[in-house]
């Protein structure tokens, strides 16, 4: 396997370099917003949240009142045709507003990612969790009795 794997590089490059390669942008705007992120307090990183839902519902707002008067339009109506026409139109509408979101989500990513990153905690070593783990699995490796059945 290894030769078939070194000739697919050759002719078609290496995948994980391809894949570095397509986030690499992506990751250099997520540093770059660390450091404005460093200096935010918790309270201010916590408000992010309800920043990015607001400025989510105001970009989505002028979609979801044509849906809603079109809504309130096919109730109105009576012919069939019609209703049709408009359920279709709302159909689209709601294709429009998941690409909003879409394009939304996709700009405020770097941003978002940040403060993720700052808000959590780093991770704690494995050497450091196993005696804090250490004692739950080993009781449950030891146990004698099997589990008790659901039946």
């Amino acid at each position: 396997m290894g030769l078939l794997d070194n000739v697919l590089k050759v002719f078609v490059g290496d995948k994980a370099k391809k894949d570095l390669g397509e986030i690499q942008p992506l990751v250099d705007q997520i540093k770059a917003k660390e450091g404005e992120m460093a200096q935010l307090t918790l309270d201010q990183l916590r408000a992010k949240s309800d920043t990015f839902r607001a400025q989510l519902r105001e970009a989505q707002a002028e979609t979801k009142k044509q849906i809603e008067a079109l809504s309130e339009e096919a109730e109105a109506v009576s012919d069939i045709q019609r209703k049709e026409d408009i359920y279709a139109e709302i159909d689209q509408l709601k294709d429009a507003l998941y690409e909003i979101e879409k394009q939304f989500l996709d700009e405020i990513l770097p941003e978002a990612f940040a403060v993720i990153k700052e808000v959590i905690p780093a991770p704690v070593p494995v050497k450091a969790a196993v005696p804090i783990i250490a004692p739950y699995t080993t009781a449950a490796v030891l146990a004698k009795e099997p589990p008790k059945s659901a039946i």
